[in-house]
Parts: C-alpha cells; structure tokens; sequence
C-alpha cells in the first residue's frame, strides 16, 4: 500500500489551433469516443470534469490569425481527467501515459493540430483528489518548498520560450522584485496561511484594468489550490508533441 504522500495527482491541459467551425468540438468527441475514449464536449467555460477528457473553447487561442491552416479555422483547448502517479511505481506511470498518448494518437490520424505563440501547455501537480476518493492534499509546507523551486529556478526550468506566453514572471510580480534571494526566500517562508502565501506568488497584475482577473497568468499558478487542490505551471509553450509532454510532467 502506498503512503499517501506518494499519490499525486496530475492534470494535462493541451491548447492547438485546426481547421474546423463550431461543430469541431462535437465531432471530435465523436470520433475520439469511436475508439472507446471516455471524453464530453464542453462549451461553457465555467463546466468541469475530473473523470472524462474534455473537448474546449477556449478563446484565448488566435486561430484565425495562423495562415498555415486552411479555413475556417479554430482554436481547441484538450483537457485530461485527473491522472494519477504513484512515486516509485512505474505501473501507475505507464497507465496515464498510454491514455494520453491513445488520445494523441488518435486526434493526429484524423486532425492536423497546430500550436502557436498563443497556444499554451500546461499541467496541475496535487497531492489526492477528493472527488475521486483519493486521500491527501498539498500542506502549507508543500506549498512553500514548491514557492521556493519556482523563485529559485524560474529563469532556468521556467523560461519562456520566446514572446508566445502571456503569463508573467513570479520573480517579477512586484512582491520580490527588489529583493536579495535570501530575502525573497525568508519571505516565502515567514507566511502563516496558504492565502498570504498564494497572495505573495499570485499578487493582481498592476497597470491593467483587470489586474485582479490576471492573478492566475503567472508562470506557476498558485491560485488554482483553492479550486482544484493544484499548483498550475503555466508557462511551457504550446506543444502536442507527446515526448516533449512527458518529459516535463
């Protein structure tokens, strides 16, 4: 029996541009469950799923703009149910990579899919899932080692690669911006709560009218704990290529 510290949780979220009108998102269900893939279209942006691949809208995508498509095109958002990953048991890993890869594959012998400066990949990190009876969740503790990762290495494992992102940089939020390593650090740490921690990572945007809104466009989201029990990075340029999606998870 595994200890629940080595349960963790992961979410896969996958944004491409194709060719395609409204009906895309239907027929893709459609051919994708033709193959035995549990998988809903979903077109209200504020539905969720935990237990069944998700077929988006997702207007942030610039399809229109890409040339290499023929028209109409459209852009697409690919959503995983919460997978799960077992530190040390390569059985569980094998497991959520051949259904994203079933899915992948099957998508790629019927679609060509495209990414762009505007497409995005990005995954969710927790420890259990409620929903799915899955005991656990990331501690204060947990939170701020992560915070720490993500301050230390930004520039190294959290680069942007080239102008396509749109989220911003942690080290750059205003919080830490003229502050000596070591003091950004003692900060992380000197927090009581997850809310002031997740309030020092994620501060509102400034500059912008909705700087609020935009507190979850930082290159690791810290806000989606209180939703779905997750840290969000956020930052990994769009990609279907499926070795390059399993090297970063």
């Amino acid at each position: 029996m595994s200890d629940i510290r080595d349960l963790f949780t992961l979410g896969i979220e996958l944004e491409f541009a194709m060719q395609g009108n409204e009906d895309i998102y239907e027929e893709i269900v459609a051919w994708l469950k033709s193959r035995d893939i549990p998988v809903v279209a979903i077109l209200e942006q504020e539905t969720q799923l935990y237990d069944q691949w998700a077929v988006k809208k997702d207007g942030s995508i610039k399809a229109k703009e890409d040339n290499r498509i023929s028209q109409p095109r459209i852009g697409v958002e690919l959503v995983s149910p919460i997978l799960v990953d077992i530190a040390g048991d390569p059985v569980s890993r094998q497991a959520w990579k051949g259904a994203a890869s079933k899915v992948l594959t099957t998508l790629m012998e019927r679609y060509i899919l495209f990414v762009n400066k505007s497409t995005g990949f990005h995954v969710h990190i927790g420890v259990g899932a409620k929903i799915l009876g899955l005991p656990g969740n990331l501690t204060l503790v947990d939170l701020k080692k992560i915070a720490t990762g993500v301050y230390l290495f930004e520039r190294r494992c959290f680069h942007s690669d080239g102008d396509h992102n749109y989220v911003k940089s942690i080290r750059k939020n205003g919080e830490f911006d003229d502050l000596a390593t070591v003091e950004a650090i003692s900060k992380i740490w000197s927090k009581r709560t997850i809310e002031h921690l997740v309030s020092l990572m994620n501060p509102p945007h400034t500059g912008v009218p909705d700087g609020e809104h935009r507190r979850h466009y930082y290159k690791v989201n810290f806000l989606s704990y209180f939703d779905k029990g997750t840290v969000e990075f956020h930052q990994h340029e769009g990609t279907v290529e499926q070795a390059v999606i399993f090297a970063w998870v």
